[in-house]
């Protein structure tokens, strides 16, 4: 069994941000309403949604069905599909402005010039209308190869091995391999919550630090270089 070094850290927050659609827009037929177009990270869509329809319909004596990305409802809940639509790239916020999706799965919150484009008021009008919620926190792991040959990583030792003052594992007793940090993309706001927790800022990151834009690519990063250090989201942890 491949042993991994980590350690969970905090949560990342999860927000689902909904499209304001006026009553008289939504059009319902005898068939039930069209499809709740649904976007977001990508192992929230796979993992988070289905889990919780499939407890709410069990809940209230209805079944879940699925077809594909399709997932409809039967009575007394529905007939009513969800469209689990992929986002082209990062959280699906994007695909919200641009009228593609009802609802979003986020891990961070939408921004105040996001929301003001979504509905005049800004963030407080989507609040006040119940269209932003955190509905989930999601644990944040650290990952290493095993051949760094450290198999517990002290929270406080994150700071000098994303900074560079820690510039080899065996500094914490592991294998004489240099550290390269694997982050969230440079500009995310993954990456700006994950220095603000380990109390860094973006000029004293090590200038050896990788950007990746998935828990994909950190597993492909991990692969490539033996002395990384990577974080991924819990949910994700199971994803290929």
């Amino acid at each position: 069994m491949t042993r991994r070094a980590m350690i969970a850290i905090l949560a990342l927050i999860y927000a689902a941000v909904m499209l304001p659609v006026p009553a008289a827009n939504a059009a319902c037929g005898a068939d039930g309403c069209p499809p709740v177009r649904i976007a977001g990270v990508d192992h929230a869509l796979a993992g988070f949604i289905p889990a919780f329809l499939e407890a709410w319909a069990a809940d209230a004596g209805a079944t879940l069905r699925r077809e594909g990305r399709l997932l409809t409802l039967t009575a007394p809940l529905g007939p009513q599909a969800y469209d689990l639509a992929q986002p082209a790239a990062g959280d699906g916020i994007a695909l919200l402005l641009a009228g593609r999706a009802d609802l979003v799965l986020s891990n961070r919150a939408i921004s105040p010039e996001e929301a003001e484009i979504l509905l005049p008021g800004g963030r407080e009008a989507l609040r006040a209308n119940g269209l932003e919620r955190v509905v989930a926190l999601d644990p944040m792991a650290v990952v290493a190869a095993p051949r760094v040959g450290v198999r517990v990583l002290p929270q406080e030792a994150l700071t000098g091995l994303l900074s560079g003052q820690i510039a080899t594992w065996d500094a914490l007793g592991g294998q004489s391999l240099p550290v390269l940090p694997i982050l969230p993309a440079a500009g995310s706001e993954a990456r700006a919550w994950l220095l603000s927790e380990v109390g860094l800022t973006p000029a004293r990151l090590s200038l050896s630090a990788l950007g990746v834009d998935s828990a994909a690519g950190v597993r492909a990063a991990l692969r490539a270089f033996p002395g990384g250090v990577g974080f991924i989201a819990g949910t994700a942890m199971g994803s290929r």
